[in-house]
């Protein structure tokens, strides 16, 4: 198996180790003069941590033989590069293109002409460690982010590629899925001397390998010490959100998401649901929003002194919210429906600017060719801006490095004092440092202050 010496080159000089089978990486950043960094990446796991912004696709794009954009502020050249490479891009609907789950895992090994029964048997071997994947005949549309991310993932890894690289693909992955699947990665290193290159906006991501590193707008160098960042729980105005379920069963598919459940809350500010991959949350989200109806029972989501509130929705997909239109054009059927004032506008194009983001340059881009964080944010800091009384956020911090995630705990926080929120989120650090109320699919209760302080305290020590 080839390894990966890399060498960083900047003000035209550099220093290449060339070694006989290595693959050799030049990267040359052109206007930051820093001290030079060198390393070898080897068979295993290594994750590049970068803030969103800094280069990471494009990092990626060279990688794969690909030139660099116009605004790259690095070039890199390679030799010796491994004949089997395998990429995985940011968003999993990309790579799915089979009616059946069976058809998708099946793919890679009829391609590479297998036998029936060889591939029975390796599918068997997959769907023993994820259970959602035994039922042949589901759709992958069905299935949840995370779940998606999970079967791009195994698919890819079927083909046994020398070299594996992932954009930003586990962020819809809860904490214990991401566990189970560096496990996954471990197997792979040991079995096929892989090497697994994992980019990722998360600097939480950085504890599942001691082979790390980051990548900045001026440099690429090792990570010795994990900073991360922890969120303060300040005060907010007493809610008047309440959620009511009563003996309520709610289905995905052929999947039972609730049955026979009864849980009543109010005052509520922030409703965080929070839950394991696949579980539930975005179906509760959407029969929340009357987007589907429940199979029985009942759902009163409701504000004190307001008959029927306004709800804003933005999916864990936010590029579904736009179709094939742009930022400009949604703009403008809100503003045609008066969900947003023309002095609000002004107000969301500020807000975007504080947080550099430029409406100007991407208002008119089709939302399938915005980077998913610029189109993730845009949208949340939109709908904020409109005359909702309630604001639904799937995933809202998927994608996002960890000074966005601030940046957005911040806003959401001077949001609350007028408006309610509720997070559906695997990110518990995010959600717990805003919610006063927290409904878990996991162990199916409903945490409130003072239970959800004490929890997020011992999570943030």
């Amino acid at each position: 198996m080839s390894s990966i010496k890399i060498s960083v080159l900047r003000h035209g000089w550099c220093a290449v180790f060339y070694v006989t089978e290595f693959f050799t990486i030049t990267v040359k950043f052109e206007r930051f003069a820093q001290s030079q960094s060198r390393f070898s990446i080897e068979p295993g796991l290594h994750i590049i941590y970068g803030e969103s912004g800094v280069g990471k696709s494009g990092f990626i794009r060279q990688l794969t033989g690909l030139k660099p954009t116009a605004s790259s502020n690095f070039q890199i050249d390679t030799e010796n590069q491994p004949d089997s490479l395998q990429l995985i891009l940011q968003n999993p609907d990309q790579h799915i293109i089979n009616p059946t789950l069976f058809e998708e895992l099946a793919f890679n090994y009829e391609y590479n002409g297998l036998s029936p029964q060889v591939i029975e048997d390796n599918i068997q071997v997959i769907k023993n460690n994820w259970d959602f994947l035994n039922d042949d005949k589901r759709h992958p549309v069905t299935l949840s982010g995370g779940e998606k991310e999970i079967l791009n993932i195994e698919t890819s890894l079927s083909n046994n590629p020398e070299l594996l690289m992932m954009d930003d693909c586990l962020s819809f992955l809860n904490n214990e899925s991401k566990k189970k699947m560096v496990e996954r990665f471990e197997k792979q290193v040991r079995e096929k001397q892989s090497i697994i290159i994992w980019f990722t906006s998360d600097k939480g991501d950085l504890l599942y390998s001691q082979n790390r590193y980051e990548l900045s707008l001026s440099s690429f160098n090792t990570i010795h010490e994990i900073n991360t960042a922890k969120y303060q729980l300040n005060k907010r105005p007493i809610g008047k959100l309440s959620l009511v379920l009563e003996t309520l069963e709610l289905k995905a598919g052929s999947k039972t998401i609730l049955k026979d459940y009864t849980s009543k809350s109010d005052r509520i500010r922030c409703l965080g649901i929070a839950g394991n991959n696949g579980c539930g949350k975005t179906t509760l989200a959407r029969a929340l929003v009357g987007l589907i109806e429940p199979d029985s029972g009942t759902i009163q989501f409701s504000l004190r002194h307001k008959e029927n509130p306004k709800i804003g929705y933005l999916d864990q997909f936010p590029e579904r919210l736009l179709a094939s239109g742009s930022l400009y054009d949604f703009c403008q059927k809100l503003i045609l429906h008066h969900k947003m004032t023309k002095n609000n506008f002004h107000k969301f194009v500020k807000t975007l600017s504080d947080h550099q983001i430029n409406w100007d340059k991407t208002s008119n881009i089709s939302a399938d060719d915005l980077p998913w964080t610029i189109l993730r944010l845009t949208l949340i800091y939109l709908l904020m801006h409109c005359d909702y009384d309630i604001l639904i956020l799937d995933e809202p911090t998927f994608g996002l490095g960890e000074q966005q995630k601030l940046n957005l705990h911040s806003v959401l926080e001077n949001y609350m004092f007028q408006k309610h929120l509720v997070l559906i989120s695997h990110d518990l650090e995010f959600i717990y440092g805003l919610s006063d109320t927290i409904l878990s699919f996991d162990s199916m209760k409903i945490e409130t202050i003072p239970k959800r302080l004490q929890r997020h305290e011992q999570r943030q020590s």
